[in-house]
């Protein structure tokens, strides 16, 4: 394996782990501020934290990739991170999570659909190995017979936000192929900030909000500072490997959350957790043989 690889796939778990942390520490603050107050305070922080690397960099931005880079961010920033704070208010963590663990096979559809990566048997199971181990850790079933209808605003917004990241993801290889990949992410993040602030008007940051509490405030600057960091790892994973290897890392994600609610909020961690935690493990080790053996 070159070192090349290694390193984007480092970039890719390093990133995966990144979103475990900050959707568990979101669950402090998300009854502080709306969905889109809460989104645009973690990318105004993330833009901060990579703003003294980009301004080196933007130069060498290709200005006919401005405007479709743009684009890619405020799906990749507003909407996704928009409609998966609607989920998290909405829903259970174990559900949200569940549902959001569809992205690693909606990114595989995706990049298939259009022919930027072939479909594999061995590929597919990988991911669905990941999904399968993410679904027996949260140990949570879909079943909405008794719900409400904000359970299925919130599965619905689970969705959606899974597959925007999924095209998203595919979206932005051939722009990471041409420009730097610090380049691409202040790009972004600034149409996403730019984009965050209409739902945040309306949600009335600007006239009756009554700020984080310290604790908030603290959640708030973990969750800026680790994203600003992932999402260039992430880019730089997806420059370099396809995007359904890249996703299939996000079945870390609610590994780790798992982990830290048992350590942090005494949250039980059972037998199930283990297997699952084995099954993505192994699902990424077959997803990634895949693409090592063409």
């Amino acid at each position: 394996m070159s070192g090349g690889r290694t390193l984007a796939l480092t970039a890719a778990a390093l990133a995966g782990l990144q979103v475990g942390a900050a959707t568990f520490v979101t669950h402090f603050v998300i009854t502080e501020a709306g969905p889109g107050s809460l989104a645009l305070f973690r990318y105004l922080i993330a833009l901060f934290i990579i703003l003294p690397i980009a301004a080196r960099r933007l130069p060498a931005m290709r200005r006919a990739d401005i405007v479709p880079v743009g684009l890619l961010g405020i799906g990749q920033f507003g909407l996704l991170i928009l409609f998966l704070n609607i989920s998290i208010q909405k829903l259970d963590p174990g559900r949200t999570t569940l549902i959001f663990a569809t992205f690693p096979i909606l990114t595989m559809i995706f990049a298939v659909a259009i022919g930027r990566e072939r479909f594999t048997w061995r590929g597919s199971a990988g991911i669905v190995m990941t999904v399968v181990g993410v679904a027996l850790s949260v140990g949570t079933l879909l079943d909405f017979h008794n719900g409400n209808a904000s359970q299925w605003v919130g599965a619905g917004a689970a969705l959606l936000s899974a597959i925007i990241g999924a095209v998203c993801s595919v979206g932005y290889r051939p722009y990471l192929q041409r420009n730097p990949t610090v380049a691409v992410s202040f790009t972004a993040m600034t149409a996403a900030v730019v984009f965050l602030l209409i739902p945040s008007f309306f949600e009335g940051l600007f006239s009756g909000w009554s700020g984080f509490s310290t604790a908030g405030w603290a959640a708030i600057a973990f969750i800026g500072a680790s994203s600003g960091v992932g999402y260039i790892l992430w880019l730089h994973a997806l420059s370099a490997l396809p995007a359904s290897n890249v996703a299939a890392f996000l079945g870390l994600s609610p590994m780790l959350a798992v982990g830290l609610s048992a350590l942090f909020l005494d949250a039980p961690y059972t037998a199930a957790d283990a297997v699952g935690l084995f099954l993505v493990l192994a699902g990424l080790a077959v997803a990634l043989w895949r693409s090592n053996t063409g």
